[in-house]
């Protein structure tokens, strides 16, 4: 179990079974705490995002835990990072507006897209409609390998998925639909076509599927109290999903129709 938040930036690594700590607490960066944190699917690499916008890379081995690498590309705080095994590559977004891509496991910069959209400038005085960029950032960054290498951010002021190549390419947008606005919590997996979706839980009480690159909605399941999706997971069978939405009550989603495997899994 990981935690972190602590206002001296420590991070804790527990054993659920023993409840012992199997590593000493360790300390990215005094009084900046981590706010994301993000393991690697064979638990090898644990990433962690402050909130001053620096990157912490820790190399996972046995009982230790040694520091790897310091990345200080971002200015802001770090919204998310998701890790692919596929590519070999993880991503990050923050509040400066960016999105960097490195590689795995040297953690090389590859890539860095800067997020904007276009809105028409709709001033009459403006006789040559050009065009104006609006600051935005990803609240949200998901890095998926099929069935093309895509980044796909949420933006959450736009409630707006914008997905580009791993080159920096823009590719395609998709409006979230209804009154969702923050993803609350979310896993990317494979089905049986080894075609990559996203499924996540919304502010809103919805937990929906999206397909990639292009995030059309494949399925979109509304719980009864409406509350917020803090959490889900699947069942070992993959036949049922457990939401968590606050309280002492837990859903269970059943759906025959749609058969998933889980492949890997971000925040």
């Amino acid at each position: 179990m990981l935690k972190g938040g602590f206002w001296d930036g420590r991070v804790e690594i527990n054993s659920i079974t023993t409840e012992e700590k199997y590593s000493a607490c360790i300390y990215p960066n005094d009084d900046d705490p981590v706010v994301v944190m993000e393991m690697s699917k064979n638990e090898k690499y644990l990433l962690c995002g402050t909130k001053k916008g620096f990157i912490i890379a820790y190399l996972v081995n046995n009982n230790n835990i040694e520091i790897k690498e310091k990345l200080f590309d971002h200015y802001e705080e770090i919204t998310s990072i998701s890790i692919c095994d596929n590519l070999n590559m993880f991503a990050t977004s923050s509040k400066d507006g960016c999105i960097m891509l490195y590689t795995l496991p040297n953690f090389k910069l590859v890539r860095t897209i800067k997020l904007s959209i276009n809105k028409y400038n709709q001033n009459e005085q403006n006789k040559n409609n050009e065009n104006e960029n609006e600051f935005i950032f990803g609240n949200n960054i998901f890095l998926s390998s099929n069935p093309i290498p895509c980044v796909t951010i949420f933006i959450s002021s736009e409630r707006l998925f914008k997905t580009y190549s791993i080159n920096g390419i823009p590719l395609l947008e998709n409006n979230e639909s209804g009154n969702s606005t923050i993803i609350k919590c979310s896993m990317i997996i494979h089905n049986l076509n080894f075609q990559e979706l996203l499924v996540y839980g919304t502010n809103d009480g919805f937990i929906k599927i999206r397909k990639f690159p292009d995030m059309s909605l494949v399925k979109s399941i509304e719980l009864l109290d409406g509350q917020p999706i803090e959490t889900f997971a699947l069942s070992q069978d993959h036949r049922y999903c457990y939401t968590y939405s606050g309280g002492e009550n837990i859903a269970i989603i059943s759906d025959e129709e749609t058969k998933i495997n889980v492949e890997n899994k971000t925040n």
